[in-house]
């Protein structure tokens, strides 16, 4: 009797937990991915030093839990202030990417004072995720190792920032096109736009760490976001 009891007591527990669950916590947790908050996003791609107005700004409605970390919301944080980097309509706009003031040319502009410039040369470029990428983004870097057999992923490389993508000129690709990333790769056979090489924002130890992994085998990009949780700044 004792333990018919027990048995009766233990599954009343577990079908009370089971209607908590189903009424109160499923609901709660649909609502909060299904919330949508308001961002403010740019109506056109628009280059560094640009002029920020309110023609060029739209409101947009996105999932609360797809919304980026300090993703600008109210339209006033932007007006009237400049694009530190190249800013493509429908990004998320943060703090790293405007300025109260245009910014002085080049990419250690205002960086940390540890802060370099490496530029790593990408192998078919053109085809890759690095043709894509784009100032400010935030990626990984990762090498296989072909004597070693093995993928190498050095932790200092996990967070870096993009500060530009260049041509076997060296100069920028967005210089020479003036368009997204997107529209410079359906015009890939025009020479001048063709990626060569990346040029990351980084500090002196992942620098050294950048240089070594490029001489020990092939690197890659693996993109991360848009996320300003970087340390350095690009302008």
């Amino acid at each position: 009797m004792w333990l018919l009891r027990n048995k009766l007591f233990l599954a009343s527990i577990c079908i009370l937990i089971a209607l908590f669950f189903t009424f109160v916590v499923t609901p709660q947790y649909q609502n909060y991915i299904n919330k949508s908050v308001k961002v403010v996003m740019l109506n056109k791609n628009i280059n560094t030093n640009t002029l920020i107005v309110e023609s060029m700004l739209v409101n947009k409605s996105v999932r609360y839990s797809e919304v980026p970390k300090n993703a600008i919301t109210d339209k006033q944080q932007v007006i009237g202030k400049f694009a530190k980097v190249p800013i493509f309509a429908d990004d998320y706009l943060n703090p790293i990417k405007i300025t109260s003031k245009k910014v002085e040319k080049g990419y250690l502009s205002g960086a940390d004072n540890n802060a370099t410039a490496v530029a790593i040369n990408m192998p078919n470029l053109s085809a890759s995720l690095a043709a894509q990428i784009r100032p400010g983004d935030v990626v990984s870097i990762v090498a296989y190792d072909k004597r070693e057999s093995q993928v190498i992923a050095p932790p200092e490389l996990q967070f870096i920032t993009v500060a530009d993508v260049i041509n076997n000129d060296g100069v920028s690709v967005y210089e020479q096109s003036n368009k997204a990333l997107d529209i410079v790769t359906s015009a890939i056979t025009a020479q001048n736009i063709i990626p060569s090489s990346v040029i990351f924002i980084c500090d002196i130890k992942q620098s050294l760490k950048l240089v070594e992994l490029a001489n020990r085998g092939q690197v890659h990009i693996i993109y991360r976001n848009k996320s300003n949780s970087f340390k350095l700044e690009v302008n």
